[in-house]
């Protein structure tokens, strides 16, 4: 039989121990509940924008200047034709005689691409002067008289106009001054056997009016 100091004995022993084991109660905190902790997201960087580089179009380059559509400078079909005929090539054309002139009309009117004499005279009066009279006989006088192939030969009006009236193409002026430097001083020669040059047609200082201003030939 248990006594009762036993019994209480163990009682308040057994209450130590589940005292001690036992969670501590929650102490609120002063001034209230605290918030819950707040997390922050984390920041998230957006990959960098990669630039292509700016494409470098190159300047477009200017074109090349051709010589147009003017009559290239050629050997003549009439120069044999017209030694046969004795033509003197030293002599301006009022000097050669009349009858010799009548001979080389026929070739005037092939190498310049007429049908008949009237390219240059009014039908049926072959005294009257016309523009293109007096333009043909400043021609003969200035470049037949004055002028030779590469080689130092005689040329003829085909060297130059080939079978066209109108020979120069005066529609682009680099163009043609581009023409004047290759075919008209690279092709043919001067008779005196000085340096060709622009001057010998077209005076010192330069005037490019040629037949107006140069040979005083109306242009009507």
């Amino acid at each position: 039989m248990k006594t009762p100091g036993l019994a209480l004995a163990a009682a308040t022993i057994v209450a130590a121990v589940l005292a001690a084991c036992a969670e501590p109660p929650a102490v609120a905190p002063v001034g209230g509940p605290v918030a819950p902790p707040v997390t922050v997201a984390p920041v998230v960087t957006a990959a960098p924008v990669v630039t292509a580089a700016p494409v470098v179009t190159a300047a477009p380059s200017a074109a090349p200047v051709g010589k147009g559509s003017s009559t290239p400078v050629g050997a003549s079909r009439f120069v044999e034709e017209a030694r046969r005929l004795g033509v003197d090539w030293k002599r301006p054309l009022a000097q050669i005689p009349l009858a010799s002139k009548k001979k080389l009309m026929p070739l005037f009117v092939r190498s310049l691409g007429y049908e008949s004499c009237s390219g240059c005279h009014v039908d049926g009066d072959f005294k009257t002067e016309t523009r293109n009279l007096k333009i043909a006989r400043q021609m003969w006088d200035h470049f037949l008289v004055g002028m030779r192939d590469a080689k130092g030969e005689p040329i003829f009006c085909d060297t130059c106009h080939a079978g066209k009236p109108k020979n120069l193409d005066r529609a682009d002026m680099p163009a043609l001054k581009l023409f004047m430097e290759s075919d008209y001083k690279g092709k043919l020669t001067r008779a005196d056997k000085n340096d060709n040059g622009c001057g010998l047609c077209h005076g010192y200082p330069f005037e490019g009016r040629l037949i107006e201003k140069v040979w005083g030939i109306s242009a009507k």
